[in-house]
């Protein structure tokens, strides 16, 4: 399954695209042109992290029919040779991309940004550090940055707890085309169990490209986000396809909510049945800078039973705009994480 986009565009930004050497390590980029009746031509570039342009770079010469995809793999551009860069995929006709990242025994799942997708202020909903009683990282974050703007910009992670409270930051300086990580994983100020969210910025106003990994079980586990920028914030989300099944194998969702607006936020959510009648419905809130994680394994969500799959909508009843991602466990499976979509 690949994420899906309702923009696509003749420009498209993919903050990570990496090759580590061997089939089962590597990424998978797919250009759709959306045109139904002309050719799109493509044109891509690969940036190194201090944001020069890599040797070789551009690859043209790619025409794409209407409707048809391109599809690029990594392993096949650059075989053995563990590399690592940002890409900016240009286009004649508007093209819409998604991307799969696969690392050990798992993939993730993302898709390209275009422009409505940038900002200089940016938000990871779900960012975590677990350790085992060794001392061993088990669950981290792999936050890529990338700096789309036209100057050199100090980009700021600054790690929150869910009650909004600050546990520390981090700071790099990014160039032009040029992209950073900020990994959890040997982060130790952030303790040895830390659950919280992080908000990106930039100084100057340079647009940022954001996406994140999410690492469990020592990496055995993978899954992937898109940054949200504090002006994509709406009151009404749509969650297309949330679980709860409680019998073996287990499948839960986690929906991960923040508030950047500018007092707390009165939550309406209501899980729905494929006839389109309500399954059951709940209330909640969130606070100004606070985060906030619903669990479908949790009794408040008990009335939909123990066999559900559906869509769920995530309300704002008093004004105030959120932000809202997911995640959804298959037992030993393994995880696929989501952006819901914004509904008028």
């Amino acid at each position: 399954m690949l994420e899906a986009t309702d923009s696509p565009a003749t420009s498209l930004t993919v903050p990570l695209y990496r090759n580590l050497g061997t089939d089962a390590n590597k990424s998978l980029l797919a250009a759709q042109n959306a045109s139904s009746t002309t050719n799109a031509a493509l044109t891509l570039h690969f940036y190194a992290a201090d944001g020069s342009e890599i040797s070789g770079s551009p690859i043209t010469g790619i025409s794409v029919p209407p409707l048809a995809a391109y599809y690029l793999d990594s392993y096949m551009l650059f075989g053995s040779s563990k590399v690592t860069y940002s890409m900016r995929v240009e286009a004649t006709q508007p093209i819409a991309g998604a991307m799969r990242v696969l690392y050990k025994k798992d993939s993730a799942v993302l898709r390209a940004l275009y422009a409505g997708d940038l900002d200089a202020k940016v938000y990871a909903n779900l960012v975590e550090r677990k350790t085992d009683d060794s001392g061993n990282t088990t669950n981290w974050s792999e936050i890529y940055v990338r700096n789309n703007g036209s100057s050199s910009a100090k980009v700021t992670v600054r790690y929150n707890l869910t009650d909004g409270a600050k546990l520390a930051s981090e700071t790099k300086t990014i160039a032009p085309n040029g992209y950073a990580t900020f990994n959890t994983k040997n982060n130790t100020a952030l303790g040895t169990a830390y659950t919280g969210f992080a908000k990106i910025t930039s100084d100057g106003n340079q647009a940022l490209a954001v996406q994140w990994f999410q690492a469990n079980n020592k990496g055995n586990r993978w899954f992937g986000f898109t940054g949200m920028t504090q002006t994509q914030k709406a009151l009404k989300w749509l969650c297309g396809d949330t679980r709860r099944v409680t019998s073996d194998p287990t499948q839960y969702t986690k929906l991960d909510m923040v508030n950047p607006d500018s007092g707390s936020a009165n939550l309406t959510v209501t899980l729905y049945k494929a006839s389109g009648a309500t399954a059951t419905s709940t209330t909640s809130s969130v606070g100004k800078n606070k985060q906030l994680i619903l669990d479908f394994a949790s009794s408040m969500f008990s009335g939909a039973g123990s066999n559900y799959t559906g869509p769920t909508v995530v309300q704002s009843t008093n004004g105030k705009n959120i932000l809202v991602a997911g995640m959804t466990s298959y037992a030993s499976k393994g995880v696929m994480g989501f952006h819901c979509a914004r509904l008028p």
